[in-house]
Formats: C-alpha cells, structure tokens, sequence
C-alpha cells in the first residue's frame, strides 16, 4: 500500500527544502515573501486549469465545488508562501458577520482579502439559468465594495474572483453589459480554451485596494473619498456631477 506523502507545514523550512513541495504546474512567479496581485490572479488561474478534469467531473455534483477550491488554494497559497499567514472564513468586515473565504496577511505587507466564486450545477438549473454565475459574482463584488475593511486588515487589496465552466454560462458573461454596474471594473482571462465537447475555462475578477486609516479614525464612518464604492445610486450626489477619477476608483487591472 502506497504511503501517503506528508506535507510540511512547518514555516522555517529553508526555501529549498520547501521548493520541493510546489507543484511542477506552478507557474514561474519571482520569489516573494507574500504574492502581489498578479501572483494571486496567476495562482488561482493555473490551479483551475491544472485541476479542470476534476472541476469539470465534480460540477455535476449538486453539493458544488467552491469549497474543495477554497481548501486546496489555502493549502496552495500555504504551500507557496510559507512565511504568509493563510486563513479562512475570517471575519474582516467592519461591523459585519459576513466571513472573507481566503486572507493572506504578513507583516509589513498589504494584506490579500479573496472572495471566491465559482460556477454550479444548482446554480445553473435554479430559476435564471445561465444568468445566475453573474448574479451571484456580482453579490461578491458588492460584498467587497460595500462592506468596510476593518482597520487590522489594512492595508489590502480586497478580491471577488469566479471561475466558470460552461460554454453558455462564459458566452452570457462575455457580453459585459451584464456585468452592470461593474462593466468597466470587470476582468476576465480563458483559461483554457473550448476544444471539441469540453466548453472553456474562464476566470473573472474585480479588485479593489483598500488604504490604512488615517490616525485617529473612529473606524465607523462610511467610506473615505478615496475609497468610494464602484457602484453608486447617483454619482452627482457623491461627485458633484464628475466622474470618479482614478484614485478615487482605486481599480487596479489586469490585462487580459
């Protein structure tokens, strides 16, 4: 019988002897301490392409696979940064009960709030059909625009990511008009083509970053200018009539 391999968890393990550990898929990322925004867009993507033979088998399981991808990108990310404190369901939100599914915090660093979304078979067969994956991201991405960041986990840059896994689900979410309000914030990469009866692969995602208060913050206020939210009922009450300006929209993108 075959033993199971054991992994190390332990955080002083020297880089060599933990480079054994990282999965040949991986993709070359410079070493750091704690992964950037592209590093956590490219780790998320490689994983849903390495795994998309099992993605695409647990789908029609009606339990789902969003929490077998939060489990296996903790460990991953665990893995990956070792020095990096990697959590789950943390409570991070300002006066509110809602958990983030993964948090990446080490000192001296910004911390990485990640909301993940992934595509379902209930989803897809309740009432809305191939329009729910965008419903239920877009829920994410209002969770993350509109719940204040408590002070501890500052600074951050705050993630809603989604993966989805049927053609008609990815042809729907392409048109980005569906997407509103958050069309122009909207990201996506194929992460693995369409080839004969295996639909396509895609990943999505809105990331937000969020500024250390200022000293003496009470914590309780609603946004500062600098972090308002994406979407507004009326831009000209909270602009005066202009646009948000870059700051202001704190967007941060990916090339496609």
């Amino acid at each position: 019988m075959e033993q199971a391999q054991t992994v190390i968890t332990d955080t002083t393990a020297s880089p060599s002897s933990f480079q054994a550990q990282i999965p040949p898929w991986v993709p070359d990322l410079p070493h750091r301490d704690m992964p950037n925004l592209e590093d956590v867009v490219a780790i998320i993507g490689a994983w849903a392409g390495h795994n998309y033979p099992k993605i695409r088998e647990i789908y029609w399981q009606k339990g789902g696979w969003e929490g077998w991808t939060q489990v296996e990108l903790a460990l991953l990310f665990t893995q990956l940064y070792p020095k990096t404190n990697t959590f789950r369901e943390e409570l991070v939100y300002l006066g509110s009960s809602k958990r983030a599914d993964l948090t990446l915090m080490l000192a001296g660093e910004q911390t990485q709030v990640i909301e993940l979304k992934v595509e379902s078979l209930w989803q897809d067969q309740s009432a809305g059909g191939v329009t729910n994956f965008v419903k239920s991201l877009k829920t994410d991405i209002s969770k993350i625009d509109s719940n204040n960041l408590a002070p501890d986990f500052r600074p951050a840059l705050v993630y809603a990511i989604g993966l989805t896994c049927r053609d008609e689900v990815n042809q729907y979410a392409l048109d980005l008009i569906h997407w509103s309000p958050y069309q122009n914030d909207i990201k996506f990469n194929q992460l693995v083509p369409s080839t004969g009866d295996v639909p396509a692969l895609y990943s999505w995602h809105v990331v937000l970053r969020r500024p250390a208060l200022p000293a003496g913050d009470d914590h309780t206020s609603a946004f500062s200018v600098e972090e308002m939210p994406l979407a507004v009922s009326s831009k000209e009450s909270v602009f005066q009539g202009k646009e948000p300006s870059a700051a202001q929209r704190h967007i941060l993108a990916i090339a496609n």
